[in-house]
This record gives C-alpha cells, structure tokens and sequence, in this order.
C-alpha cells in the first residue's frame, strides 16, 4: 500500500494498532491457576503465554489464554498459568512484554472465555477528499453491522491455508505432507532444502546426516515417522499433530464461509426465509442476524434461498460435508455456524487534517481488519 495510492494508512507501526480484551472477568482470588493482566508488543499470544510459564517454572502447556490477539500490535489481555505464584509473576518483564497485574484464579482459561475486544486505531496520511466516503461508511456499519468475514490471519502466513485443508479432506495425504515440508510453509533452511530433496527423490531418512533433529518440531516428527514407515502419508499426516490439521481444516471453513458471505451481499446478515439465525446481546442495534456454515459432517445447512446458496458454494468447490468425518484418528471436525455481521459498536472517531483515531468494539471472533477494508473499499469505490 503506497502513500499515493491509498486513502489512509494504518498499522505502520505496531503502535497503531491496539487491542484490549473485553470480558474475561476478574480473578476469584483464588485457586491453582494465576491470571496475568499482561501489555505484549510485536509478540503473538502463543508466544507470550510460553514465554510466561517457562519464566514461572512451568511448561506452556500450563499456560491458558481467552483469545488470541495480533502480533503486530500492542495488546493487552489475560494469560493464566497453573502452579504459578504471583509474587514470582510481578518481578517479570521485558521490553515487549510486561505483567500488569497478577492474581489467583480457579480455572485455567480456555478460547472463547471472553466477551469481545477493544480496539484503538491510529490512521495516518488521511486523504481528506476520500475520507468522507470512509465515514459514511463507518455509520452504515454502525447502523447494519459489519461483515463477519475472517481475517488473512485465518489462512496463515503463506495465505493458502484452505488449500492446505482441501488436500486433508480430499485425503491426499503427500501433497499435504510435502506442501508442508518445503517453504513457505516450512522455514528456508538447509535442513529443510534437505528433507524436501529426501522426500522428493524418495531417499530413506535414516541414512547419517539426517536432518530430523534440525528441523522444527512438528516437521521432525514427519521426518521420523517417514523413516519408520516410509510412503505412508496418512501416518505422516498424523505425525503432524491434530491442533495444526486442525488450523488447515478451519481455514477451509473459512474459505467456504467467506463465498457464502460474499453471495449475501449487500447486507448479508439481515435474515430471509429459511435462514439459521443467531441473537445478538445489547447494545447491537440488531436482535439476531442470519448465519453461515463452518462446514463440517453434522453442522447443519440452511433450508430456502439461503440453503441454495450455501449448497451451491459446496458443490461448487467439490466439497461433501460428511468427508468431514474420519479424516485421521481423532481428527472429524463437526462443524458450526457463525454469524454472516456482528455489530460494530463504541465507535468514537476522533482528529482532523491528515491524522484520525478510531476506537470502536467487536464481539469475540471478529477482526479489526475487516473493518479497515470496509473503509478503504468505500474510499476506492466508483460513485461513491
């Protein structure tokens, strides 16, 4: 995005960019978990919470989190940490993250256990002819909600995260395995150039040298279990590990979600006939909004206009929802429905010349990002 280009700028540095989390609640005072109130800059969630817990005598396992908040922020939310004390909590810090606030708690947090987040942006080098169009937009979405689409994060770093999950569906094993095993999926080092002329030439992994042990750990598994097991994908795929299947199988979901949204437009979550639909709590300016599906075997589809929609999406994209089922031992994903807008609310807009500030909540599960695309779509489109 380029100065001349672009009606505004934002994130352009991890201070512009804040979010608070909203409604996690307050410690009990008690119990063997130990709820940090922490403030992290240009570090993601994970490896915050792992930092903590290694710095408190504990593994990251014990470390529990509500959401997880953008790296490339400054952020402030709650991570819990079983066994930890809370004298040996306040004496931590560095300078990309600090502890706020350290109490007992009785549980350890899990994703989900919070209301929504809070968001401050900064926006810089503001056209002031095509700001107008922005915030006009901004009312709209006050007024009708915002799209609930995925962020890129949902996808991950190389963006196609969706093709990951089609090739798991799909049980095509090697080209998952092999996608994985070579950049950008996988880091650019020798061990991993090596790995991928291994499995590429079909050399066995066992010979000296192997790179197993330089490489990270969710790849070295792989590496191992082609070494035991040599041309069997499907355990190799398992060696993986279920949380990362998992994350490739959601960004299909997503994928799916995001051409049902698109199809619903211009106001996507308003509900027809047929339409599964989901309440919204005060202060939405909206009760309920209809719902697109988290393909999975047993969530359900939408019956009328809404369900031709969202039947036609799968079929098109070749997708049956009870391939869902049985993928790998462990891995069936049942799938869910998520509202097609949620309300954008607490907005207050704030400067003038070429410098605003935008603050305004989101439900929990929403990106800030999709917020920053509605505006600077509404700046780019012609007539408006």
């Amino acid at each position: 995005m380029t100065l001349a280009a672009s009606p505004f700028l934002a994130r352009v540095e991890d201070a512009d960019f804040e979010v608070e989390e909203i409604g996690v609640g307050e410690p009990s005072g008690e119990g063997e978990h130990l709820l940090l109130w922490i403030e992290k800059r240009g570090l993601s969630t994970d490896a915050a919470a792992a930092r903590l817990a290694r710095a408190l005598g504990r593994s990251p396992g014990d470390a529990g989190w509500a959401g997880r908040k953008d790296k490339r922020a400054v952020t402030r939310q709650w991570i819990s940490v079983a066994g930890a004390r809370a004298e040996d909590a306040r004496e931590l810090g560095w300078p990309d993250l600090s502890v706020l606030r350290a109490a007992a708690h009785a549980k350890k947090l899990k994703p989900g256990m919070l209301r929504g987040n809070r968001f401050r942006l900064r926006l810089r080098a503001v056209d002031t002819d095509r700001w107008p169009r922005a915030k006009a937009r901004l009312v709209e979405l006050e007024r009708d909600g915002l799209p609930n689409a995925f962020g890129p994060q949902r996808f991950g770093a190389g963006g196609d995260g969706a093709e990951l999950g089609l090739a798991l569906l799909e049980r095509r094993f090697e080209d998952y395995v092999r996608a994985l095993c070579t950049p950008p999926h996988a880091p650019d080092t020798p061990a991993v150039a090596e790995l991928g002329e291994r499995l590429a030439d079909g050399r066995g992994l066992r010979s000296t040298g192997s790179p197993a042990a330089r490489l990270p750990a969710e790849l070295a598994a792989v590496a191992r279990q082609l070494a035991r097991r040599r041309g069997d994908w499907a355990s190799a795929a398992r060696a993986v590990g279920r949380r990362l299947c998992l994350l490739h199988l959601s960004a299909l979901q997503a994928s799916v979600f995001g051409d049902v949204l698109a199809r619903r437009s211009p106001r996507p979550g308003a509900p027809e006939e047929g339409d599964l639909t989901r309440r919204h709590r005060p202060p939405s300016p909206f009760e309920e909004s209809a719902t697109g599906p988290l393909v999975g075997w047993k969530a359900p589809l939408a019956t009328g206009r809404p369900g031709s929609v969202e039947r036609a999406v799968l079929a098109e994209r070749g997708i049956d929802p009870a391939a869902f089922q049985g993928i790998l031992p462990g891995l069936s994903p049942r799938g869910a429905r998520r509202a097609l807008r949620v309300p954008l609310t607490a907005v207050e807009l704030r400067g003038a010349g070429d410098e605003r500030t935008l603050a305004f909540e989101l439900p929990a599960g929403a990106y800030a990002t999709v917020v920053l695309d509605e505006l600077l779509n509404a700046c780019e489109a012609p007539g408006r």
